[in-house]
């Protein structure tokens, strides 16, 4: 199994994801989505091929949806890096120009 690298991007974004689901769905259902998505990180670990190429917006970009979530990931050798989560109703393109401007976008 390849080894997991999560962004300081990505930390945020699963912190707000929870802290949101928490506040809107309560506490059964944020520990349900936090779960879903740790599963998939897991599933990409051993599967890499199965998010779709993204080369369109960056060399290397995968996309895999998770629930309402996109984890945009790269692999790099035996390393998956985690450096995106995006809703599933953000535009990509400007999700990533934002990460490339700098900018600490967490929706």
């Amino acid at each position: 199994m390849k080894k997991l690298i999560l962004t300081h991007r990505v930390r945020n974004e699963l912190r707000d994801i929870y802290l949101y689901t928490l506040d809107t769905f309560g506490l059964a259902q944020a520990d349900l989505y936090h779960q879903q998505l740790e599963q998939s990180f897991k599933l990409l670990r051993q599967f890499p091929e199965l998010g779709r190429s993204q080369d369109r917006l960056r060399p290397g970009l995968r996309l895999y949806a998770s629930g309402r979530h996109q984890i945009l990931y790269t692999q790099i050798g035996e390393t998956i890096q985690i450096e995106g989560l995006p809703h599933d109703s953000r535009d990509l393109d400007s999700y990533i120009a934002g990460e490339e401007g700098g900018e600490q976008d967490n929706g």
